[in-house]
């Protein structure tokens, strides 16, 4: 399962240059890959996300541009799945070989469970019908049946039951919080995944403890966790949810070294720390909680260690999966005008003021100077520079 509490960490080795990013005319999201002959092109959004402004993208201001994610589950359609499993097979310098079924119904199960309540809890019903229908899983994404992706149809009801079953534990603790502390039911992780009945009950406890110490505002933050943690999809929703998991499981298993990502979770496929002008943070490390998420390291002022960020640019932060959760921290960077977080801090809800994005970018920029001294040696000196990452400017930076 994916790390509950996560940093911003690299996910493709540093040594390995000259790598391109695919985005395909028709392919939705981003796909990250090895060495290929296909050239880089602007891609559309998937269907899961607001539509994608190529007019957005200021590459020539900054290595990386981050789009606010939307907070909604990643989702594709038959035509997006294939098209995008199409793509990763055609750039591919070598017959890639047969998915195993098995590889890619257990790491689908990971990719579908954003907080460990839906497949992976030991209570789950979902990873055991991934596993049945996963022959024809593969088969629907790599189009070698006509009938368009009806595989997926079995799993997403099963889930879709699941979510009804995980929201009514929710709405019952919710209903009946007991003595537990609001303050502290915002600061304290998620529980680790067991028992995803008791987990959802739990969550619906601490959330419920925060609505009723803040009113009208924590039932705001309430309501959307709510909708986050167990979203209201119908069973062709939830089918487009399972697809977008064995894509995202299919493409490592034929390209040891490619990924997809949707856009508004694409951050996590690049080598942020080592671009030549990294998008500025708001923060390095970030757990979530019932109701949004407390920073534990590297929070950019106004923000300090241990606020609860509630929202940031008007997006909520309760139950956003990890990935959406590491992008918001750096698309807000490339947002057009002042920024604003909500947030508690000491027990109380405030609403800060970020300033202007690109005084964050300019912080980081003037902070990735390298290292340097001058030491005498004989009748001269010699110039000592620390390199502790290669990044993509270190000739520049060395020159």
């Amino acid at each position: 399962m994916r790390k509950v509490g996560y940093s911003l960490a690299a996910v493709i080795p540093a040594g390995l240059l000259g790598w391109l990013v695919l985005r395909g005319p028709s392919a939705p999201g981003t796909t990250s890959s090895g060495p290929t002959p296909s050239a880089s092109s602007a891609a559309p959004a998937a269907s899961a996300s607001p539509s994608h402004d190529p007019n957005d993208d200021h590459e020539d201001d900054r290595s990386y541009v981050f789009r606010i994610p939307s907070g909604d589950p990643t989702a594709l359609s038959c035509e997006e799945a294939r098209t995008i499993v199409e793509q990763v097979r055609a750039g591919l310098a070598y017959p890639p070989e047969t998915v195993q079924a098995n590889a890619l119904a257990t790491s689908a199960a990971d990719w579908l469970d954003p907080h460990g309540l839906f497949s992976l809890a030991k209570d789950a019903p979902t990873t055991r019908a991934l596993v049945k229908t996963a022959p024809d899983l593969v088969a629907d994404i790599e189009g070698r049946r006509q009938r368009g992706c009806v595989a997926a149809s079995a799993p997403a009801a099963v889930l879709d039951a699941w979510v009804n079953d995980l929201r009514d534990a929710f709405d019952h603790g919710r209903r009946a919080p007991g003595n537990i502390d609001a303050k502290t039911a915002a600061l304290e992780p998620i529980p680790p995944a067991g028992i995803a009945r008791e987990t959802a009950d739990e969550l619906g406890r601490r959330a419920g403890a925060f609505e009723a110490a803040y009113g009208a505002d924590g039932k705001t933050y309430a309501d959307i966790a709510r909708r986050r943690f167990f979203p209201s999809l119908d069973k062709a929703g939830w089918a487009k949810v399972v697809l977008a998991s064995a894509v995202r499981a299919y493409v490592p298993l034929v390209d040891p070294h490619g990924e997809w990502a949707p856009f508004d979770e694409e951050s996590r496929i690049y080598e942020v720390d080592l671009a030549s002008r990294p998008p500025g943070r708001l923060w390095g490390h970030a757990i979530p909680t019932a109701i949004g998420v407390r920073l534990t390291e590297a929070a950019t002022p106004p923000l300090a260690i241990d606020d609860v960020v509630l929202s940031v640019a008007n997006v909520p932060t309760a139950g956003l999966p990890l990935e959406q959760i590491d992008q918001l921290g750096f698309a807000t960077s490339d947002a057009r005008g002042p920024l604003s977080a909500v947030v508690l801090r000491d027990g109380k809800i405030q609403t800060l003021d970020l300033g202007k994005p690109e005084e964050t970018a300019q912080l980081a920029s003037s902070a990735s100077e390298l290292p340097k001294e001058r030491i005498a040696f004989g009748d001269t000196d010699v110039l000592v520079v620390t390199v502790k990452d290669v990044r993509d400017d270190l000739g520049d930076e060395l020159s």
